[in-house]
């Protein structure tokens, strides 16, 4: 990675989900002569690669003097650093692996309840079978003649049933949850560069002007000299 030892540059890129770091060759800007690394390149090692991160900062395209993205897209090349890809699947990787977690813990957690409530549920219906063969009448069961625990199992029965459903549910909310936080965290970080880069350039016309005036004044002194 060092030009004085005469050979070429290459950038180190590292994929968050497995560690496993990337050397992409570096190429030369023939305007500026600096190394470049060229996004479809990037690509062409991280094929769902969304953005560059070099730490917490999010490394931007390279823009010209009308704040364009140059094309073809590049970034700049960062000697002794590894920065990392973020790709597209990687949030959604993370909050699934998340979501079944936590759908083993509730069903382990829960296995146990089921199998006494399902015992229970077997027994009050043998025993109302039993009633009504010892009376040979049409058996009705009405909601207040049910005990309470057992209308508990009932409910926690159903629920148990349709616990799968709002795993999925809560799992696909945590995925769109996580994915938007994450962009709208890169695009402030996006504004906030954009701006750095505005309040630059004002700067720098700030001091072209104050070097225009001292031009133009000390031109009018050699050409009118102070009798």
């Amino acid at each position: 990675m060092n030009n004085d030892s005469g050979k070429q540059p290459s950038q180190p890129f590292r994929n968050p989900s497995t560690l496993k770091v990337t050397n992409i060759p570096a190429v030369i800007d023939p305007k500026t002569g600096n190394p470049i690394i060229l996004w479809r390149h990037i690509q062409a090692a991280f094929e769902k690669a969304k953005v560059i991160l070099n730490g917490d900062s999010l490394v931007s395209f390279m823009i010209d003097e009308n704040l364009e993205e140059v094309i073809p897209l590049r970034i700049a090349y960062h000697p002794g650093v590894v920065l990392d890809v973020v790709m597209e699947t990687t949030e959604r990787i993370i909050s699934t692996k998340e979501a079944v977690s936590l759908s083993q813990i509730h069903s382990a957690g829960k296995e146990e309840s089921k199998g006494h409530d399902d015992d229970r549920l077997n027994q009050t219906v043998a025993t109302l079978a039993i009633e009504d063969n010892t009376t040979n009448q049409s058996l009705v069961v009405h909601p207040e003649r049910i005990p309470h625990d057992i209308q508990s199992s009932i409910l926690t029965h159903n629920l148990l049933h349709n616990t799968p459903l709002h795993t999925i549910m809560y799992g696909q909310a945590d995925i769109k949850q996580s994915i938007e936080q994450h962009f709208d965290l890169l695009l402030k970080k996006q504004e906030e560069m954009l701006h750095m880069q505005q309040r630059a350039l004002d700067r720098l016309a700030k001091i072209q002007t104050s070097v225009q005036a001292v031009l133009t004044q000390t031109y009018e002194l050699h050409e009118y000299p102070i009798p």
